[in-house]
């Protein structure tokens, strides 16, 4: 027996090794409800992504990260990164602020300055309205390297009982 906490540890470390570095990719949804102009009371979903490790500082001393991903469903179009004339995620200290981004007739404003976070959209003539954004952070799916370290630790606990 004294062999086996030697072989969990070998093996908990050889699939850490097989791992590929990755970015700190952040994903976050959001979900836009109108509250004024042609489309109030609607409810429309998107997505973004970032790297958390790469920030630069903004002009207000809050921390920027700029948009990896964005995909938005508003009004019958999908919007994505490449329709966005600029996109960052935003942070006021440690704290999520909100998006500041803008695309053909929309933009989003983070929470700063007291101010709550916003959509605003503006289609020309009457399609004119703004909107409340709230924004969940997803929740990372486990790697295949941590599946296998919890099956190997499993196997060796129910191991250890049968002896």
């Amino acid at each position: 027996m004294p062999r086996f906490p030697s072989l969990a540890a070998a093996l908990l470390a050889l699939s850490a090794l097989a791992l590929p570095a990755t970015a700190a990719t952040v994903r976050y949804g959001f979900a836009v409800e109108t509250t004024s102009g042609p489309l109030a009371g609607q409810t429309f979903n998107g997505s973004f992504e970032f790297d958390g490790a790469a920030s630069v500082s903004g002009p207000g001393g809050e921390t920027l990260y700029e948009l990896t991903a964005f995909s938005f469903d508003f009004d019958g179009t999908t919007f994505g990164l490449a329709d966005l004339e600029y996109g960052d995620a935003v942070f006021d200290g440690a704290t999520f602020a909100g998006l500041d981004a803008a695309g053909p007739g929309f933009a989003f404003l983070p929470a700063i300055g007291g101010l709550p976070a916003a959509f605003i959209y503006d289609f020309g003539d009457t399609r004119v309205g703004d909107g409340d954004v709230t924004y969940r952070q997803a929740v990372p799916e486990p790697t295949t390297g941590a599946l296998l370290a919890a099956a190997v630790l499993g196997w060796a606990t129910a191991r250890r009982r049968r002896a």
